[in-house]
C-alpha cells in the first residue's frame, strides 16, 4: 500500500464538505478544517443504497464505509478485515494496556501507533492517493465479501444458482475462511438439491445432498430430503426390475447414512425378494430343471447378491447351465425392408435380399445349421475343416472320392450325428431339377451319389473339382425322432424376447460330465455401437461380434476383455443393379469411380483416427491377403475434374440425361456413414444420388446401386454368386455380366489347377478394376471381444472366422453381481 501523504488537509469534493480525511502526520485542531465547497455532492445515505448487481461485483472489489450521520463512502477494501472497526478497537486497548516504555523515542513510537489506530486508511476508487478518517466517525464497515453474500443469498432464493455460485467462488478465492461463506454454500447446495427434485432431476439431486452431507452432515433437513430424493429413484427402478439400478443408489444411500430409513427398509424389501427367488432356484435344481434355476439363481444374484448362502448355488447352478450373452445391432429375425414398387421376379428379389442380410443371417446359420465342411484357417488359401468326416479317399484320378462319416460324437457335442443316408439324400436333393434345393453349380460338378453302407457313401464327378471341400460346403439336415428331418447345427431357435433372441443347445449335455459349456446364447439387440459398447463394460452382455476399429486400441488395455481379430477382413463394396440402363453405360461408372477419394473418407468416416493398419483401399472385393489379389492393380485416384468431364459425356449418351439414381445401403451405421460421403462426392461432380431411408431400403429392383460388405473366405467358389447378386452360382444370372465377363466366370469353374486359378483370377481381378464393373473401396479388419470369463475351446484359431467358431465348447464362467455396481 502506498504511504499516506504528509501536508495540509484535504477535502474529498465528491463526498461533500461535512467528511475531512486527515492526512497521515497532521495534528491540526478540529477548528482549522476548512469549509465545504458549494458544489460538493451530497454522500449517499444508507437507506438509499442498493446492494450492487452481480456484474459490477465481479468487476472490481469496494466496500461501503458507513458514517455516523448514515452516509456511506464507497472505497476500496480497507484492513483489517473482516470486522475493521473491532479489529482496530481490540488493538488499540492492548496496546493502552502496555507498560509506558522509559526510553522517550520508545514512549514516542508506542503513543504514533496507538493513535494511528484511530483511524482508518481510505483509498477512493480510481485513485492513488490514499487517506486517514477518524474511526470515531464511522458507524460500520459493509465489506465487499458481505456484499457478496448478501446478492448470493437473493440469487439462490431467485433460484439463480449458478450465478450465486460464481460469486461465492469468488468470495472463497478471495478468503475461504470468511464468516458466513459456509452457510451460503450450504444453503446453496440445499436450495438446489431441492430445485432439482422438483424437477424430477433426481440423480442430480442426489449428487448435490452427497456433496451437503460431506460438507455438514448435520444440515437441518438434510436426511430427510436424501431419502425423497433416493425413494424417488429406487421405487420406479423396482418396478421396472431394473434392479443394478436400485442397488446402486440404494448404496450411495447407505456410504452417507448407513442407517437411514429408507435404506433399511429397501434392504429388507429386495433381501426378500431375492430370498423368494432363490428358493425356486433350489427346488428347480433338485428337479434337474437347470435352466429354469439358473434363470431364478440369477435374478436373485442381481436383486440381492449379499443374501447368505446364495454365491455358492449361484455358481455351481451358471456353471450347469451356462449362457452366453452377446450385443449386436441387428437380430436374425430382423426383417430386410423391400422396395414399395418391385418389378423383378419373385425369385430374383428374394435372391437378391441376401445381399443386405449381413452378418446376423451369418450368425443364426453357424449357430442353427450344420455343413459338411467349413473355412478352418488361412494362409492366401482357405483351408477347410469338417466335423462329420473321419476321412475321404479320392479314386479313378479323382473322378470318385468315397466319404466316411464319424460314428459317435463326444458327449459334449450338441449336433446331430449324421448318417450316409442323410448326407445321400440332401446332394441327390440338390442334384435334382425338380428339387427347390437344386444346385446348378454342384450338378455340372456331381453326377452322382450313391449311399455304400450307414456310414459310407461314394461321389461320383463328371468334371473333376480344383478342390471337393469348397463344393461341399453345404448344410445337412439329420433324420429327427418323429421322421422328419431338422438342422443338424449345435444350437436351435428357442425363444424370442424383448429385442432378443434366445438359443438353446440342441441337445442337453449328459449329468455326469465333469466339465460343461454353454448351453444358451442370448443375442441382445442395442440400437447403436456405443450402447451395446456400455453393456459390455457393465458386464450386461459378455461379448461383442464386432466393434468398431477406434475402439479396438482402447479395449486392448482392459484386462478384463480379449480382443481378436477376424482372419478375414471385411471388404465395403458399391455394386451396380444389372437392370439399370445408365448404369449400362462405362463412361457413368467411371465418372463414379474418379469422384471419390476413398483414401480420405476411410481415414475420416470408418477408421475415425484408428490404426491405418486397420484398413486399406482396395481394389478387388476380396481380401489383399488372398492368393486371388493381384497388388499390381492400382487404386484409381481421385479426379473430380476428370469425373465431371465423364458423366458430362455420359449424359450426353444417355437418353434423357443422366437420372437420379437410387443407392441402397446396408443396415450397418458405419457403412451408411461412409455411403452419405459418397453421395456428397457424387453431387459435386454433378451427379445426383439418393440414400434410400435405412426403414425403406431396398433389396429389389428399386435401386441402382448398393453399398454391401462382403468376406470372401474363397475367391474361387463366392466370386459367382457375388457379381451376380445371387446366393446361387447359376447360369442364368451371368446374363446380365458382360460377354467378356461371363467368359471370365466361367472359365474359373474350368481351372484344373492352382495355378492356373491364380492366373484367371487375377485376370477378371485387373479387367473388373479397368472396365469399372463394380467400385471396390476398402477392407477393414473385424474385431471380436469378450469378457475374459469367456473361455474359447482349446486349440482354437486365435482368428476366427466366425464369432461363433467352436462355440460347442465355449465355457463361461460365472460372474457375481457385485454390491457396488
Amino acid at each position: 500500500m502506498k504511504r499516506p501523504q504528509s501536508s495540509s488537509l484535504h477535502r474529498i469534493a465528491i463526498f461533500g464538505a461535512a467528511v475531512i480525511l486527515t492526512l497521515a502526520g497532521s495534528r491540526l485542531p478540529a477548528q482549522a478544517q476548512p469549509a465545504p465547497a458549494a458544489d460538493d455532492p451530497p454522500l449517499p445515505v444508507i437507506g438509499e443504497m442498493e446492494l450492487p448487481p452481480p456484474a459490477k461485483l465481479l468487476e472490481a472489489a469496494f466496500d461501503w464505509i458507513v458514517l455516523k450521520d448514515e452516509r456511506v463512502i464507497v472505497a476500496l477494501p480497507v484492513y483489517p478485515r473482516p470486522g475493521t472497526l473491532a479489529k482496530l478497537e481490540e488493538k488499540s486497548e492492548a496496546l493502552r494496556k502496555l507498560p509506558v516504555p522509559r526510553d522517550p523515542g520508545e514512549r514516542r513510537k508506542l503513543e504514533d501507533e496507538i493513535e494511528s489506530l484511530e483511524y482508518i486508511i481510505v483509498q477512493l476508487p480510481g485513485e492513488e492517493t490514499l487517506y486517514r478518517l477518524k474511526r470515531e466517525l464511522v458507524e460500520n464497515v459493509i465489506h465487499y465479501e458481505d456484499h457478496l453474500l448478501q446478492q448470493a443469498a437473493r440469487l439462490t432464493e431467485a433460484k439463480k444458482f449458478r450465478e450465486a455460485f460464481e460469486l461465492l467462488f469468488l468470495l472463497a478465492r478471495r478468503d475461504p475462511n470468511w464468516p458466513g461463506l459456509p452457510e451460503a454454500q450450504q444453503g446453496l447446495l440445499f436450495a438446489q438439491a431441492a430445485d432439482h427434485f422438483e424437477s424430477d432431476r433426481h440423480e442430480r439431486a442426489l449428487a448435490v445432498l452427497e456433496d451437503l452431507h460431506g460438507r455438514n452432515p448435520e444440515y437441518p433437513e438434510l436426511s430427510r430430503q436424501l431419502g425423497r430424493v433416493v425413494e424417488a429413484i429406487i421405487a420406479p427402478a423396482a418396478d421396472e426390475e431394473d434392479f443394478r439400478r436400485a442397488r446402486h443408489f440404494l448404496e450411495r444411500l447407505t456410504n452417507v447414512e448407513p442407517q437411514h430409513a429408507t435404506a433399511m427398509k429397501w434392504r429388507v424389501e429386495f433381501e426378500g425378494r431375492a430370498q423368494t427367488l432363490f428358493d425356486a432356484a433350489l427346488a428347480a435344481s433338485d428337479a434337474g430343471r437347470h435352466a429354469e434355476a439358473a434363470a431364478e439363481v440369477a435374478r436373485a444374484a442381481e436383486i440381492w447378491p449379499r443374501l447368505t448362502g446364495l454365491r455358492p448355488a449361484f455358481e455351481r447352478m451358471l456353471r450347469r447351465f451356462q449362457t452366453l450373452r452377446v450385443g449386436v445391432l441387428r437380430l436374425a429375425d430382423d426383417p430386410i425392408p423391400t422396395s414399395p414398387v418391385a418389378t423383378a421376379p419373385q425369385p430374383e428379389r428374394a435372391a437378391r435380399a441376401n445381399i443386405l442380410a449381413g452378418s446376423p443371417a451369418a450368425r443364426h446359420a453357424k449357430l442353427t445349421t450344420s455343413r459338411l465342411f467349413q473355412p478352418g484357417r488361412v494362409d492366401r488359401i482357405t483351408r477347410f475343416d469338417t466335423d462329420h468326416f473321419e476321412l475321404w479317399e479320392p479314386t479313378d484320378l479323382g473322378r470318385r472320392v468315397e466319404f466316411f462319416l464319424r460314428q459317435g460324437r463326444p458327449a459334449w457335442d450338441p449336433q446331430a450325428t449324421l448318417s450316409a443316408a442323410d448326407v445321400v439324400r440332401e446332394l441327390q436333393a440338390r442334384l435334382d431339377e425338380r428339387s427347390p434345393r437344386f444346385d446348378e453349380r454342384l450338378a455340372g460338378f456331381v453326377e452322382s451319389a450313391t449311399l455304400n453302407g450307414p456310414h459310407r457313401f461314394e461321389v461320383r464327378f463328371r468334371r473333376i473339382p480344383l478342390r471337393p471341400e469348397p463344393l461341399l460346403s453345404i448344410p445337412v439336415a439329420a433324420e429327427a425322432e418323429d421322421g422328419g428331418h431338422a438342422p443338424a447345427g449345435p444350437f436351435r431357435s428357442h425363444a424370442q424376447r424383448d429385442d432378443a433372441l434366445v438359443y438353446r443347445r440342441a441337445r442337453d449335455e449328459p449329468e455326469d460330465l465333469q466339465r460343461f459349456h454353454v448351453a444358451e446364447i442370448i443375442e441382445r439387440r442395442y440400437d447403436s455401437h456405443d450402447q451395446a459398447m456400455q453393456a459390455l463394460l457393465r458386464g450386461e452382455v459378455d461379448a461383442l461380434p464386432a466393434v468398431q476399429p477406434w475402439d479396438v486400441p482402447v479395449l486392448r488395455k482392459d484386462e478384463n476383455l480379449v480382443v481378436r481379430q477376424s482372419s478375414v477382413p471385411t471388404t465395403h463394396v458399391v455394386q451396380f443393379h444389372p437392370d439399370s440402363a445408365a448404369l449400362k453405360n462405362g463412361e457413368l461408372r467411371r465418372a463414379l469411380s474418379f469422384a471419390i477419394d476413398r483414401e480420405r473418407i476411410l481415414r475420416s468416416t470408418v477408421l475415425r483416427g484408428a490404426p491405418a493398419e486397420f484398413g486399406r483401399v482396395v481394389t478387388a472385393p476380396f481380401s489383399t491377403r488372398s492368393f486371388a489379389y493381384d497388388a499390381l492393380v492400382a487404386p484409381r485416384q481421385p479426379d473430380r475434374t476428370l469425373a465431371y468431364t465423364l458423366a458430362f459425356s455420359a449424359g450426353r449418351r444417355i437418353e434423357g440425361g443422366v437420372p437420379k439414381l437410387r443407392l441402397a445401403c446396408v443396415p450397418d451405421p458405419l457403412a451408411r456413414a461412409a455411403a452419405e460421403r459418397l453421395v456428397e462426392e457424387w453431387q459435386r461432380v454433378g451427379i445426383e444420388v439418393e440414400l434410400l431411408d435405412a426403414d425403406t431400403a431396398t433389396v429389389d429392383d428399386g435401386w441402382d446401386l448398393v453399398y454391401r460388405t462382403v468376406r470372401m473366405t474363397d475367391p474361387l467358389t463366392e466370386l459367382w454368386p457375388f457379381l451376380t447378386l445371387d446366393p446361387q452360382a447359376r447360369i442364368a444370372g451371368l446374363s446380365a455380366l458382360p460377354d467378356w465377363l461371363r467368359q471370365e466366370v466361367i472359365d474359373l469353374e474350368y481351372a484344373a489347377d492352382w495355378k492356373t486359378a491364380e492366373d484367371r483370377l487375377r485376370r477378371v481381378h485387373r479387367h473388373l478394376a479397368a472396365d469399372a464393373t463394380l467400385i471396390p473401396l476398402w477392407e477393414v479388419e473385424e474385431y471380436q471381444v469378450a469378457r475374459r470369463a469367456v473361455r474359447r475351446s482349446p486349440g482354437a484359431s486365435e482368428q476366427p472366422f466366425s464369432p461363433y467358431d467352436g462355440i460347442e465348447q465355449w465355457i463361461v464362467d460365472p460372474s457375481y453381481p457385485t454390491d457396488k455396481p
